[in-house]
C-alpha cells in the first residue's frame, strides 16, 4: 500500500523494465477509485522494487523476495499524502484478497493516537484474522516513539539504520520497534553505541530505480 506501483505500460506510463511483467496481481486505486494503482509518486515503485526487482536482467537492483507476486494498491497521492478512511480500505481490500504480507512504508505524524485512527485500527485488526502480516515503517520523524500505524497491535514495525549499523538520524524508534534494516542517511546520536558516528561522514544512501517521466532514472 502506498503512491501505486510503476506496474504496466499505460498512457502516459511505463512499466519499470526491472519487473516481470506477470509478477504483478490485480490491485485497486483507493485515491481515484479505478482499478489502476500507477504510481505518480515514485515512493511506492521504490518500495516495490526493493521488495521485488528482478534479479539477472541488467538492471541495477536486485529485490530481497524477487520470486513473489505484488498487489499494487494505491492509497497515497502523487505528493505523497493520504487518510486513514483511504489507507483502511486498501488493507481491507488487500486482506480479502488473501495478501500474505500487507506492507505499509507509511507513518502518521507520532503525535497521532489510536483514538484518531479507530478505522485503520479495526482495518488492521480484520487483516490479522484473515491472517495477512502488517508490516508498517515505525517513522521518519526521528522521535523516540514508534508511529501509527507502525505502533498498532500485531503490526510488524521496521526502523532504518545506516551503512555503519548505527540507528538512522530519521528513524523513529523506542518501545514497540520491532526490527530494523538499511535505511541510509547519517548516523543517530546514541549514547554508548560505538558503531554511531553522528559527528563523521554520512554513510552512503540507499539507491532506488524508478521512472521520472519517460525515461529510467536511477
Amino acid at each position: 500500500l502506498d503512491t501505486g506501483v510503476a506496474y504496466a505500460s499505460r498512457t502516459p506510463f511505463k512499466r519499470s523494465p526491472d519487473f516481470p511483467a506477470g509478477q504483478f496481481t490485480r490491485g485497486f486505486d483507493f485515491v481515484d477509485r479505478d482499478p489502476f494503482p500507477l504510481d505518480r509518486n515514485g515512493h511506492g515503485t521504490h518500495v516495490a522494487g526493493t521488495i521485488a526487482e528482478a534479479t539477472n536482467n541488467g538492471y541495477g537492483l536486485t529485490g530481497l523476495a524477487y520470486g513473489v507476486k505484488v498487489m499494487p494498491v494505491r492509497v497515497l497521492d502523487a505528493a505523497g499524502e493520504g487518510n486513514a478512511t483511504d489507507i483502511a480500505a486498501g488493507i481491507r481490500y488487500a486482506a480479502r484478497k488473501r495478501a500474505q504480507v500487507i506492507n505499509l512504508s507509511l507513518e502518521f505524524d507520532a503525535d497521532v493516537t489510536a483514538a484518531d485512527i479507530p478505522q485503520l485500527l479495526q482495518a488492521i485488526a480484520y487483516a490479522r484474522s484473515k491472517g495477512s502480516l502488517v508490516v508498517a515503517a515505525s517513522g521518519n520523524e526521528g522521535q523516540a516513539r514508534v508511529a501509527y500505524p507502525a505502533r498498532a497491535y500485531g503490526v510488524l514495525s521496521v526502523g532504518a539504520t545506516t551503512e555503519h549499523g548505527c540507528l538512522s538520524e530519521f528513524s523513529n524508534g523506542g518501545r514497540g520497534l520491532d526490527l530494523v534494516a538499511p535505511g541510509g542517511g547519517a548516523d543517530a546520536a546514541l549514547t554508548g553505541d560505538a558503531n554511531c558516528k553522528p559527528g563523521e561522514t554520512p554513510g552512503r544512501n540507499i539507491f532506488q530505480v524508478t521512472l521520472l517521466g519517460r525515461d529510467l532514472g536511477v
